[in-house]
């Protein structure tokens, strides 16, 4: 049997980096790592795992699920580099989990001092229980204690407070619990990218310094200044120095911290161009690396980067850099759908042969046994171990325990957009293992007119039902290919016609969401935007937005086009059944459509004016008569259109500063509850200028994606969050 050691990777989800020893362990025996980097995510605050099934307690309770989901990225245990490959970290929409036992279970790590927002990268330290973690909007944050608390790593750039609204973190290089490097992007996409180093002198005050990437020093480099950083991976020669980093123009190389970056000509000593270059001076957009050789002089390293393609040109998309030049080992085939590599792990063996995996965002995982060959052979590895196709191929995640001997030996975690952890040992194929992982993204909840255990959930990992014991089950003919991601469900009330959207196709159940077929026709919808559903009560009048269009189909007859929206995209439909008037919801304002079954209908503006002109609309709701129509503004609050003044009034008296984003509404009459980044509010008379009020008790979770209630007994809602399954109340959340 032979030994097991970590895989050198580093990307947009993994960075890390190892050396040989020479003595035999077990086959689940580590022989050496060093971690840096893993990212995306999203958090929760609060350890406690909301377990509560007491539905007489009052409040809201956990249902159980669903479980899984997509896992953004995996962290081996820094503190137990020569111990089992079973300890391991993921992050993902619900926080950060833990597994003594390969996956088997898994045990929550967040703790309410670290905040609620999308997690974006995590490194660590190693032969320590330091862990960072960079979350959007939030910055960068530090637990010395495996995740018990956490501490703000935000400090100061000189005098001035570290601000990081509007900035992502998708790159760190943990080196020690006082040093952290940080790529820092911001979300407008124009402004340039940011390296800094992050450190605390020993008061605790800890100090930001900019090492920005300043391409352009040499004369003959004319590449232009990184938007974005994906990742950063560390020579373990010089591992507090010398740094290659991931940008969506090229490779940068720094040997002093990034205080100055190299030419590529001065550390690219045989071709003298880097893949900017070798691409025709096209952007490379790298979002991943794997450092399998770093021990020597630079010019010995070996180092391996995956590109996005963006359709067009070049589709090579793996590349080796052996110290001299660069070279492709992976090309798509003439004709094939953009791609990107998330993920890339590797290791130089003892016959110097590179045994290589990659991760796909589309075709899956791939391994090569010597990738260095010019003309390298690739393998999918896209089977369960019943030999059965996995239909859901992507990779969002990668962390390969390598074995010295046979590939068998390996064992791998890969995370997946729908079914979470997908575990191989053995080369047996792999299985699903999420049990008490709570990553799942919920985004559109439907319920039975009078059944309270008769509801289905639209989530990042396909259609889930639930049954009488709150357990939750996946419909599995919700996943189809890739595209599992579901944003929207319309219906009518017994669920016997249901539609839901993902983001590739409509799909269509005419037996409870049993089963599910697709019901496109002729609509082609752009994977990038959401689409958007609304019905009459019967759901045989039903519309879908996508972009700036609006598709209107009956019972009888395939999707038709109506008239083009005034403002794009459109983010949300509501249509009133008695009024008979469609809304949309959209980038520049409310708009309405008042014969939405007549394809010459043009839409009309006027309600787009007052306090609500123009605005960026979440989400649109309106009660069947059309007496009540709201809309929400993220940051905000909630507007009501009030009929007798013809206008707009905004509702956000009560609501804190997270409860002003809204992203889902339930009405009851002139009674409102929303769905909010803190929790959920009630409001008894929305034509009335009084507070809201909290509903959130027993609820431990508060970034709520969707909510739905029962028709037939008001005081029984669920709703869906960004990342911790769903949760219900039978007593209106008090």
């Amino acid at each position: 049997m032979g030994k097991i050691f970590y895989g050198g990777g580093v990307g947009h989800r993994l960075s890390m980096q190892f050396g040989q020893f020479k003595d035999p362990f077990w086959k689940r025996m580590l022989l050496f790592c060093t971690i840096l980097l893993f990212a995306l995510g999203c958090s929760s605050g609060g350890s406690d795992d909301g377990d509560d099934d007491d539905d007489n307690a009052g409040g809201w309770s956990f249902t159980n699920g669903p479980l899984g989901g997509s896992i953004a990225a995996f962290l081996p245990n820094p503190n137990a580099l020569f111990e089992a490959v079973d300890q391991v970290y993921a992050i993902g929409p619900g926080g950060i989990y833990y597994s003594t036992n390969g996956g088997t279970s898994w045990n929550t790590r967040n703790d309410t001092t670290l905040p609620a927002g999308e997690i974006q990268s995590i490194a660590g330290v190693a032969s320590t229980n330091s862990i960072f973690v960079g979350i959007k909007n939030q910055g960068v944050y530090l637990s010395t204690d495996a995740g018990d608390t956490w501490t703000s790593v935000n400090g100061t750039i000189g005098t001035t407070p570290f601000d990081p609204s509007g900035k992502s973190f998708y790159a760190l290089a943990a080196i020690s619990p006082t040093l952290c490097y940080v790529g820092v992007s911001y979300d407008n996409g124009t402004t340039n990218a940011e390296f800094y180093a992050a450190a605390n002198p020993g008061t605790n005050d800890w100090i930001w310094t900019a090492r920005n990437i300043r391409p352009g020093t040499n004369p003959t480099d004319t590449k232009p200044t990184p938007k974005r950083i994906n990742a950063i991976v560390r020579r373990t020669a010089s591992p507090q120095t010398h740094f290659y980093v991931a940008t969506d123009v090229d490779v940068f190389y720094t040997q002093n911290s990034g205080s100055t970056w190299l030419p590529d000509a001065t550390w690219i000593t045989e071709s003298k161009e880097g893949l900017y270059q070798t691409l025709g001076d096209k952007q490379a957009y790298v979002y991943s690396l794997a450092l399998i050789r770093s021990h020597l002089s630079p010019s010995q390293d070996i180092l391996y980067a995956g590109l996005e393609n963006l359709g067009a040109g070049e589709k090579k998309l793996i590349w080796i850099f052996d110290g001299k030049k660069w070279e492709s080992r992976y090309t798509l085939n003439t004709g094939t759908s953009p791609d990107r590599v998330t993920s890339l792990q590797g290791a130089l063996m003892a016959d110097t042969s590179h045994r290589m995996y990659a991760g796909f965002a589309n075709r899956g995982l791939y391994f090569s046994e010597n990738a260095s060959l010019s003309a390298p052979v690739w393998t999918a590895k896209n089977k369960f171990a019943d030999n059965t196709n996995i239909l859901n191929v992507s990779v969002t995640s990668l962390f390969v325990g390598i074995g010295e001997g046979t590939r068998a030996e390996d064992v791998i975690y890969r995370g997946n957009s729908a079914y979470g952890l997908l575990y191989e040992d053995d080369n047996k194929g792999f299985e699903i293992r999420n049990t008490g992982l709570k990553q799942s993204q919920v985004r559109a909840l439907a319920i039975h007119n009078t059944n309270i255990d008769n509801v289905l959930a639209a989530t990042n990992g396909g259609i889930y039902a639930k049954d009488a014991a709150d357990n939750w089950t996946r419909q599995a003919s919700s996943i189809q290919d890739n595209f599992c991601q579901y944003m929207s469900f319309a219906g009518n009330a017994d669920l016997t016609v249901l539609y839901a959207a993902n983001t590739q196709r409509i799909m269509l159940s005419q037996d409870g969401g049993a089963t599910w077929t697709g019901d496109s026709g002729n609509i082609t919808l752009d994977a990038t935007l959401s689409t958007m559903l609304a019905a009459n009560a019967a759901a045989d009048k039903v519309w879908a937005s996508n972009a700036g269009k609006v598709w209107y189909r009956n019972a009888k007859d395939d999707w038709k086009a109506l008239q083009a929206v005034p403002a794009s995209p459109v983010n949300s439909l509501a249509f009133a059944e008695t009024e008979g008037t469609l809304y949309a919801g959209t980038k520049v304002g409310i708009h309405r459509n008042v014969k939405p079954t007549d394809l010459a209908q043009a839409w009309d503006s006027t309600l787009n004016t007052g306090l609500l002109k123009d605005k960026v609309i979440q989400q649109v709701a309106v009660s069947a008569s059309g007496n009540v129509l709201v809309a929400s503004v993220l940051g905000e609050g909630l507007y009501y259109y009030d009929p007798t003044r013809a206008g707009w009034e905004l509702r956000s008296t009560g609501l804190t500063t997270d409860g002003k984003n809204i992203r889902a509404i339930v009405l009851h009459g002139s009674e409102v509850y929303v769905g909010t980044d803190d929790g959920v509010w009630y409001k008894a008379d929305i034509a009335q200028s009084t507070s809201w009020k909290s509903r959130n008790s027993h609820l431990t979770y508060q970034r709520i994606l969707s909510m739905v209630m029962l028709p037939s007994n008001a005081n029984v809602l669920y709703l869906g969050t960004d990342g911790n399954g769903i949760w219900k109340t039978t007593t209106n959340g008090q």
